[in-house]
């Protein structure tokens, strides 16, 4: 039986790192390094950024979206999911939503 722990309704928000040199425009500074907080290259479908109060490592499942797993920090927002997409078109036509969210314990 898992043990998932109810968060509530979140904002939900998409990044990328598309382009040879990433996007600057998502990730800032830290594009043209390609790597998450937890020093991985992020893969659509599976990386998310979440805040502080999520240790990197855990495992979300978000409504109508899956389980995902943070590995990432967002650029701001401590309610705040960043789902990573491949291409910024998609993260921009993502823009924000609310959706629940449980946490795998």
């Amino acid at each position: 039986m898992t043990n998932l722990v109810f968060i509530g309704a979140m904002v939900l928000t998409a990044y990328c790192n598309e382009g040879p040199k990433g996007c600057k425009t998502c990730c800032g500074k830290w594009a043209p390094y390609n790597r998450t907080a937890s020093k991985t290259a992020p893969i659509e479908n599976f990386t998310i950024g979440a805040s502080k109060q999520f240790p990197l490592g855990s495992w979300l499942y978000i409504e109508s979206i899956g389980w995902r797993k943070v590995e990432d920090r967002p650029k701001k927002g401590l309610n705040i999911v960043d789902v990573y997409m491949r291409r910024h078109k998609q993260a921009k036509e993502f823009g924000r939503q609310q959706r629940n969210v449980w946490l795998l314990k």
